[in-house]
């Protein structure tokens, strides 16, 4: 990305990564929501891998001021498509076409779920480095275990808390850290 990247850049990240390892160690026990949590971990770090590619290629894109945040846009549309077109076989056609009210809650979901928050989050990458909107970015992820215990009752083990607390740690420890040094 041709940004410079601090040392205490690596700091930052290494404290992330730890976080990410104690996620994954003890997954709990398997329940009916969950029937092989470490298979789910593992998807779901694989899942972070991903995100990070897209908000590097996000960022990439919305560096340009003029023409940046409408190829964002576009591309973000065109891979949304494909990947829509690519999971045609996954829908269960085979059973019939999907009732209209599944396809109304699906392009619902698509445009103001996926579609402003992509929008949202490319202004605001505009504003800020890669490495600081990943940081932002990861919130998301390792709050949806608190979610899953509030809704499912999945009670996350003593390694996750440690995992999602140093990622909370870290990740708001470099955003006040950055507010500290743009106001000095």
């Amino acid at each position: 990305m041709k940004e410079p990247v601090a040392r205490r850049d690596f700091a930052y990240v290494g404290l992330l990564l730890l976080g990410m390892v104690l996620l994954l160690l003890h997954p709990p026990a398997a329940r009916a929501s969950a029937p092989d949590p470490l298979l789910g971990g593992i998807i779901a770090a694989l899942c972070g891998v991903t995100w990070a590619c897209t908000t590097l290629t996000m960022r990439g894109l919305a560096r340009d001021p003029v023409a940046g945040f409408q190829r964002t846009i576009a591309s973000i549309i065109v891979a949304n498509l494909v990947l829509a077109i690519g999971l045609l076989p996954a829908y269960g056609l085979a059973d019939g076409l999907p009732a209209a009210r599944d396809l109304g809650i699906a392009a619902y979901m698509g445009v103001f779920q996926l579609g402003l928050s992509f929008i949202l989050i490319t202004l605001g990458l505009r504003r800020v480095n890669a490495l600081d909107g990943a940081l932002i970015l990861l919130i998301e992820p390792v709050v949806n275990p608190l979610w899953v215990w509030l809704v499912h009752d999945e009670v996350p083990g003593v390694w996750g808390f440690a995992g999602g607390a140093l990622i909370l740690l870290g990740t708001g420890s470099r955003i006040i850290a950055n507010a500290r040094r743009a106001q000095a």
